[in-house]
């Protein structure tokens, strides 16, 4: 989401320097998406806000749907049916829980872009957000959206406000959450991981990042 710093004035007097935020919602769906082939903004998707949940590791908590509805508001379709909110949710849960080895990146690549969700991890590493997706209080601070008439899922980052606080981190290659650390094991997986790090540093040191 696109952020910019205004001076915020009140019938002609200076209230203080605060920030304005693009929400995420159908509006920046449509931004983000552009328009399908007839002319209409891309964006009948579901889109879902994540409740942070203590020490949850992302295990699978079994097919209740409830239980994913209380970890994934829905800011689109909410008034449709739990089974069509929440069933590829459960799906997708068990699957990168419970698949086997050797299937673990073709079945769950039918819910999300690992690479990029690995490359998105590895950024959120180089700028040290203790309150994001592998934060020091569990997952945190994404929405999900999964996209019109498919179970492909992407995350859109929020709130990055806890960035920079410890920039002597170390790298994490593995953590409690369950996604990650099965992704991990993966060479292919772990490398994407480690070059989007270096990645990053290469382009912090160069004159057009500073």
């Amino acid at each position: 989401p696109r952020v910019v710093h205004v001076r915020l004035f009140v019938n002609r007097t200076y209230i203080g320097l605060y920030q304005l935020i693009e929400p995420i919602d159908k509006v920046f769906l449509a931004r983000v998406y552009g328009t399908r082939d007839d002319g209409k903004p891309e964006n009948g998707g579901y889109l879902y806000e994540y409740a942070w949940k203590d020490d949850y590791a992302w295990d699978y908590l079994g097919p209740e749907l409830r239980i994913y509805a209380e970890l994934f508001e829905p800011k689109t379709h909410e008034s449709d049916a739990p089974a069509v909110l929440y069933g590829p949710l459960e799906e997708f849960f068990r699957t990168f829980n419970d698949v086997g080895g050797g299937q673990f990146e073709q079945e769950v690549s039918r819910y999300l872009d690992i690479p990029q969700f690995v490359r998105f991890l590895a950024v959120e590493n180089f700028i040290a957000d203790y309150d994001g997706f592998l934060g020091a209080w569990s997952v945190n601070n994404f929405y999900l959206y999964r996209d019109q008439g498919t179970t492909h899922h992407r995350l859109f980052v929020w709130d990055k406000d806890n960035a920079f606080l410890f920039i002597d981190s170390p790298i994490r290659t593995t953590d409690d959450n369950v996604l990650f650390r099965r992704a991990m094991t993966y060479p292919d997986l772990r490398e994407t991981f480690l070059s989007s790090l270096e990645r990053c540093a290469q382009i912090a040191r160069t004159d057009d990042f500073l």
